[in-house]
């Protein structure tokens, strides 16, 4: 709670090109932004049970032509696919620091390193 999610989430969908204000799905589980890349934001933590997970339809958003974003994805592990980007939020030392750690699985590391090593745009998720 607190480390982040959210605005990553946030900074994602603008990178992709989403429009309007981009809020939590905490209470409503998934929320839809549309751009020149469709964006799944997706909050699993107040799933508990597999059945609950499964009657979202996730495998539809999941693997499709879109981009999901999966904050609690940890409750659900099964529902990602071969190939995905994990970050882990963290609150940093003061209240406004974050950390991020980011896992390349191996078969995707040829095509995200020279993405992930391009020079930072100037720009906010606020």
């Amino acid at each position: 709670m607190g480390s982040g999610k959210t605005v990553l989430a946030r900074g994602i969908a603008v990178g992709a090109g989403a429009a309007g204000y981009i809020a939590s799905p905490s209470f409503v589980l998934i929320r839809e932004y549309r751009g020149p890349i469709r964006v799944y934001h997706i909050d699993l933590y107040r799933l508990e049970q597999r059945e609950d997970v499964a009657y979202l339809g996730l495998d539809e958003v999941i693997g499709g032509t879109g981009l999901a974003v999966v904050e609690w994805a940890d409750r659900a592990p099964w529902i990602l696919p071969p190939e995905y980007l994990l970050i882990a939020c963290a609150a940093g030392p003061d209240p406004q620091t974050r950390m991020f750690t980011l896992t390349i699985p191996a078969a995707m590391r040829g095509r995200l390193t020279p993405v992930l090593a391009e020079e930072p745009r100037a720009g906010s998720c606020d």
